[in-house]
């Protein structure tokens, strides 16, 4: 028992007393990663260095407008999707490819409350904006869930994830610009089903014009079909402002010719 204390415990001199106790704590209950199970030695007391580093950025050759992956590199350019019907939103990027150790510790915050996986996940915000050009904001708008859900989990986790996002561009969060009026959650419904579902579900929490003119960034966790963002967008875009989105993972979906160079299709 020595032995292993000993092995765990360190102390340097001018440690913190947070530093201190996260020692002694180790050396008595060693950490674990909530996502591998493995031993959790690193910056984060529950995820270790090997689940934070394999976490995959999306490519940089993306349609330049809703930032959906191309299948092959290429310049920029808009896909066809967004020729033929152009979204409300100004600019869309997703940081990481929704998958594997980013979308277990997604869930596990979201859905489980493990709320030590948090500082991993702000770190990852901030890991994946060094690697985008973004452009010049006013502010920044999380999407809400419904109030409901907000009493249950303790937390609205696009706002806690967009802290770290609002530090490095030093704007305020808006948490207050939407809210979200019906409660069913998007988990496990099909591209259609989601359209319909965010159908008139976010409204503006009040109509004072305070948004007009502003250029705002609409950020959540995960970006699936993008219903829930043109809703937001088109709400936020009725107030006068201009939207861009941003989220923290995004799901790389088949998108057949939607992506393919328009010169190719005449």
């Amino acid at each position: 028992m020595e032995a292993g204390f000993g092995t765990h415990f360190a102390h340097t001199p001018g440690m913190s007393a947070k530093e201190l106790k996260r020692s002694l704590l180790d050396a008595l209950f060693p950490p674990f990663c909530l996502l591998c199970g493995g031993p959790a030695e690193g910056r984060f007391p529950h995820c270790c260095e090997r689940c934070l580093t394999v976490m995959e950025p999306l490519p940089s050759y993306v349609c330049s407008r809703c930032g959906e992956p191309f299948r092959v590199p290429d310049d920029p350019h808009l896909c066809l999707r967004c020729i033929l019907k152009k979204p409300p939103f100004q600019w869309c990027r997703g940081l990481f490819r929704y998958g594997d150790e980013l979308a277990a510790a997604i869930t596990l915050l979201k859905f489980q409350g493990k709320l030590s996986l948090l500082e991993p996940l702000q770190w990852a915000v901030k890991r994946g904006v060094e690697g985008i050009d973004l452009p010049p904001v006013d502010g920044i708008v999380p999407v809400p869930i419904h109030f409901k859900r907000l009493m249950k989990r303790g937390f609205n986790q696009a706002e806690v994830l967009a802290k770290p996002l609002a530090e490095i561009l030093n704007v305020p969060i808006l948490p207050a610009a939407l809210t979200r009026v019906k409660e069913k959650p998007q988990v496990g419904l099909g591209l259609k089903e989601r359209e319909r579902n965010v159908r008139d579900g976010y409204v503006l929490s009040r109509e004072d014009g305070s948004l007009a003119g502003m250029r705002l960034i609409l950020f959540d966790d995960v970006y699936t079909s993008g219903a829930t963002a043109r809703v937001c967008s088109r709400v936020l875009r009725r107030a006068g402002a201009t939207v861009l989105v941003l989220a923290l993972a995004r799901s790389m979906r088949v998108q057949d010719l939607h992506h393919l160079p328009v010169d190719l299709l005449i």
